[in-house]
C-alpha cells in the first residue's frame, strides 16, 4: 500500500478502491484472502487514513480470524515507534478460515526489514481434479462429398411440411441449419466427428519435435550399447548426430514460428486487445534474453525502459483513425455510414424495401471463400456451396421474410457465414 501521505491520500484510497473491485469480481468464484503490508492500523490513534481502512473493511465485509494477535508488526528504524500494519483479512462469508491460526513471529537476527514475519495455518479442502480433454467437430472432408446424396437429401427435407411459410425466421433458419447438417452426415464420411484434443507437452513442444526427441534417445541407446560392448559404433555415431542436428533444426523453427507468431498478433491487436498489450509489457520488463534491445516507430528509435512508451504510442496509433485519403479508405467508411443510416431511414420514411432475389442470393453464395473456418452452428461455406441449386429459393425466402418483419434480424442469422452487404453499385 502507499506509504507516502499527501493531502487527501488519494493513492491511498485509490488502492483501497482497486483492491475492492478485485473483491467484488471474484467473490462468486473464488475465496478471496487479503493481506499484507496495510499501512494503516485497527489499533492505533484512528487517524485518517486509520479511519479509511476501518471503513474498507466495513464495506468489503472484511475481519479478522479469531483470536486474532495484537502486537507490532512494523519497527521504525529509529528504534522509537513500533505499529502493527501487516494484517490478513478474508470476508466474513468465507467458511472454515475464522479459525486460522495466526501468529506474529519475533524479530529474527537475520530479519533486515522494518516488519516482522505474519504466518498463517489456514484450514482448506483441495479437490483433486482431472485435466479436462478439449473436444472438437472436425472439419467435413468436402472432397469425399457425394453431391447427389446431399443435393437431393437437402432437397426432401426442405420439402418437408414442417418447412411451412408460416414459420417465424428464428425457426426456418433453425431447421435449415438441421437440415444441412442431416444431409451432411448422409453423404460425408465421418461428418463432424468429436475429436479430443491431447497436448504433447508445453511452449514450443509439438508432435514433430516429441518424434524427433524419441528419435534422437533410440539412436543413443544404441551408440551407448556398442560403446559399451566395446563394438565399432561409428554408423550409430553418425546416425545419433544426423537425429540430434533434426531436432535442434525442429527446435529452431519452432522457436522462430512462435516469435512470428507474437509479433503478427501484435502488430494486428485491436484498440481493444488489453490482453496482447499487457502480454507485451510483461514480456519487456522481465529479464529474458530475447527481449527487444531498441525499438523503431517511424525513423524513431527507443531503448531500455523507453520501449513501452515506444508501445504505447504505437498502439494509440493503431487506435486512432487517420483519415488521410492516401492512407485511409474514405470510401468504404462512406459506405459504412450510409449503411448505417439506411436502415432508420426507411423505417421513418416507411419506404418499401425491394426484395432479394434468388439471382442475388446465389452470386453471394458464389462469392464465397471455401476452406475457412465454420460459425458457432458449424456451419461452413461449402455447405451452401454444394447445395446452391437447392438451397438458394429458401435462404431469399428467409431474408425477405426478415424485409417484411420491420427488420427484425434473428440473432442466429447474425452468426452465420455471409451476410448482406451494401454495394458500390447500390448507393
Amino acid at each position: 500500500m502507499p506509504s507516502l501521505q499527501v493531502a487527501g491520500d488519494l493513492d491511498y484510497k485509490d488502492t483501497l478502491d482497486q483492491i475492492s473491485e478485485i473483491i467484488e469480481k471474484y467473490k462468486d468464484s473464488y475465496q478471496t484472502i487479503i493481506c499484507g503490508d496495510m499501512n494503516a492500523s485497527l489499533h492505533r490513534d484512528n487517524r485518517r487514513r486509520d479511519q479509511n481502512f476501518k471503513e474498507f473493511m466495513s464495506n468489503n465485509n472484511l475481519s479478522l480470524a479469531n483470536r486474532y494477535p495484537k502486537a507490532p508488526t512494523f519497527f521504525h528504524h529509529n528504534g522509537k515507534y513500533t505499529s502493527q500494519i501487516d494484517y490478513i483479512m478474508f470476508p466474513e462469508t468465507t467458511t472454515g478460515i475464522q479459525n486460522s491460526n495466526i501468529v506474529i513471529e519475533d524479530r529474527h537476527p537475520t530479519n533486515t526489514s522494518d516488519h516482522t514475519l505474519v504466518t498463517a495455518n489456514i484450514p482448506m479442502k483441495i479437490d483433486k481434479t482431472s485435466t479436462q480433454l478439449v473436444k472438437i467437430y472436425t472439419r467435413p472432408n468436402w472432397a469425399k462429398c457425394d453431391t447427389n446424396i446431399y443435393t437431393s437429401t437437402l432437397k426432401q427435407e426442405l420439402e418437408c411440411e414442417s418447412r411451412r411459410k408460416e414459420s417465424s425466421v428464428e425457426e426456418r433458419i433453425k431447421l435449415l441449419e438441421k437440415s444441412i447438417h442431416k444431409a451432411g452426415k448422409k453423404s460425408i464420411p465421418k461428418y463432424r466427428q468429436l475429436k479430443s484434443l491431447k497436448t504433447v507437452g508445453k511452449g514450443i513442444w509439438n508432435r514433430k519435435i516429441s518424434e524427433a526427441s524419441r528419435d534422437s534417445k533410440n539412436a543413443h541407446t544404441l551408440w551407448k550399447r556398442k560403446i559399451n560392448s566395446h563394438q565399432n559404433a561409428d554408423t550409430e555415431k553418425i546416425n545419433l548426430t544426423s537425429k540430434k542436428r533434426k531436432l535442434r533444426q525442429l527446435q529452431r523453427q519452432a522457436y522462430a514460428s512462435k516469435k512470428e507468431k507474437f509479433i503478427n498478433d501484435i502488430m494486428q491487436a485491436s484498440q481493444k486487445d488489453s490482453k496482447t498489450f499487457h502480454k507485451l509489457v510483461k514480456q519487456q520488463r522481465s529479464k529474458h534474453d530475447t527481449n527487444t534491445d531498441i525499438l523503431y516507430i517511424g525513423n524513431k528509435a527507443f531503448e531500455g525502459e523507453k520501449i513501452l512508451s515506444a508501445w504505447q504510442t504505437h498502439f494509440e496509433t493503431l487506435g486512432t483513425p487517420n483519415f488521410d485519403e492516401n492512407i485511409f479508405d474514405l470510401e468504404r467508411l462512406e459506405l459504412a455510414k450510409l449503411q448505417n443510416k439506411i436502415i432508420p431511414e426507411l423505417d421513418i420514411q416507411n419506404k418499401e424495401i425491394t426484395k432479394a432475389t434468388p439471382t442475388e442470393i446465389e452470386s453471394a453464395i458464389r462469392k464465397l471463400n471455401t476452406g475457412k473456418a465454420s460459425d458457432e452452428n458449424g456451419i461452413v461455406s461449402e455447405h451452401y456451396i454444394h447445395a446452391i441449386d437447392v438451397i438458394t429459393d429458401e435462404i431469399t425466402d428467409i431474408i425477405n421474410q426478415i424485409f417484411e418483419e420491420e427488420l427484425d434480424v434473428p440473432q442466429s442469422l447474425k452468426k452465420w457465414n455471409f451476410d448482406t452487404c451494401l454495394e458500390k453499385e447500390k448507393r
